[in-house]
């Protein structure tokens, strides 16, 4: 087995010499264009978003399609894919801190050196990045699907292959492979202290980023010769984005959440569900530190914030196993949000009264029950806390 991977491997590095003229070939033979990416590439893509994407057309049949999980599992199945079950979105002993990426299932094989699979493998993963907390907009959020196409030690052919399926499924939903700007670039990422090479393919619809697709290889190992992967990967909520009109977040009932309270909502329904309990360090404080976002962004709102969480909650059951049940979930939601509500309560407080040092955890009607026995007048606190909601 280790004779035959080596010999692949070299046959593969053959096949890089001719990387570009097999890209070409490629290229004409799916009948699209592709430029290299430079750095007027961004500011031609986000103009040709701000021109063009509002006026995309509502394609219902794929967007039905996007909310079957099956959709994807059959067409990658026909097409001999093994379908992997999504990882846990919490790691251990790993280069991050959450899953983030659908690659991601293929760390034992580039990490631990696990021997290689020759299967191509499909998963849709829900991932976090907690990168983009302080950038939350349509389009862009912490927490999301990322639908993945994976291939340990592929040849050329089998990379070009496996993009030649995502440009069928994607024409199936309703984006025409002929509406697409692809791009093309290289890069030597390092990952957890492996540094290697890739090329890159960068789909674009209508100027909006839907995915990509890379070439990664001369990636060291201690105990074998180098390897390579195959990773192509779309986010499903920018594919169901770029087919409706619908809000890229899907939540549409009309309560004045802003679309950062969506994704704080969203990313603590999938954090909860997956067994992560708030904390000051580690899983815990990205936990804390969402619930204390979501408090100065929507503060109180029991209710509504109830609502949210559990439809976010459905959403990712659609598309995972989750280790803790919905009702478990949303109530260590609810005590931690109450926490950080109660504390915002009481910085407010503390800059006109020095006797507020109360408890935050607790429950807000305790702690407001505690604030009687201070020097706290109700008719102030009832102006706070209208202040407060007002105010967010």
């Amino acid at each position: 087995m280790k004779f035959s991977l080596e010999n692949n491997f070299k046959k593969q590095h053959k096949n890089l010499d001719n990387y570009n003229d097999s890209l070409l070939e490629f290229i004409k033979k799916e009948g699209l264009s592709a430029e290299n990416y430079d750095n007027d590439t961004e500011r031609i893509m986000d103009e040709k978003f701000k021109l063009l994407f509002d006026k995309r057309n509502d394609y219902e049949e794929g967007f039905v399609k996007l909310e079957n999980p099956n959709y994807f599992k059959n067409f990658f199945k026909e097409k001999k894919y093994n379908i992997i079950k999504p990882q846990s979105i919490i790691k251990k002993n790993s280069t991050t801190l959450f899953t983030s990426a659908g690659v991601q299932i293929l760390d034992d094989y580039i990490f631990d050196e696990k021997e290689i699979t020759k299967d191509k493998m499909y998963v849709a993963q829900p991932v976090i990045r907690t990168q983009f907390i302080d950038s939350i907009k349509d389009g862009v959020s912490t927490s999301f699907i990322n639908i993945s196409t994976e291939k340990m030690n592929p040849t050329t052919e089998d990379h070009f292959s496996s993009i030649k399926d995502w440009l069928n499924i994607l024409d199936s939903l309703g984006i025409n492979r002929n509406n697409l700007d692809i791009f093309i670039k290289k890069g030597e990422p390092n990952w957890g202290g492996k540094v290697f090479k890739n090329n890159i393919f960068m789909f674009f619809y209508k100027g909006l980023e839907i995915g990509d697709a890379i070439y990664a290889y001369d990636i060291p190992q201690s105990t074998r010769e180098s390897t390579s992967f195959s990773d192509i990967g779309f986010g499903l909520e920018r594919l169901r984005w770029s087919l409706s009109h619908k809000n890229y977040f899907d939540y549409n009932e009309d309560n004045g959440a802003s679309l950062k309270t969506l994704d704080y909502c969203k990313t603590l329904a999938l954090l909860s569900g997956s067994g992560v309990r708030p904390s000051n360090k580690s899983h815990g404080y990205r936990f804390r530190q969402f619930s204390k976002r979501l408090q100065q962004e929507f503060p109180g709102r029991i209710d509504s914030t109830k609502k949210i969480i559990n439809h976010y909650y459905n959403f990712w059951t659609k598309w995972t196993s989750l280790d803790n049940g919905q009702e478990d979930s949303l109530q260590l939601i609810e005590k931690e949000n109450e926490r950080n509500f109660n504390r915002l309560l009481l910085d407010v407080l503390s800059e006109s009264y020095s006797d507020v040092g109360i408890d935050i955890n607790m429950s807000t009607v305790q702690l407001l029950e505690s604030l009687k026995g201070t020097s706290v007048k109700e008719e102030h606190l009832n102006k706070i806390l209208t202040e407060i909601y007002e105010k967010h």
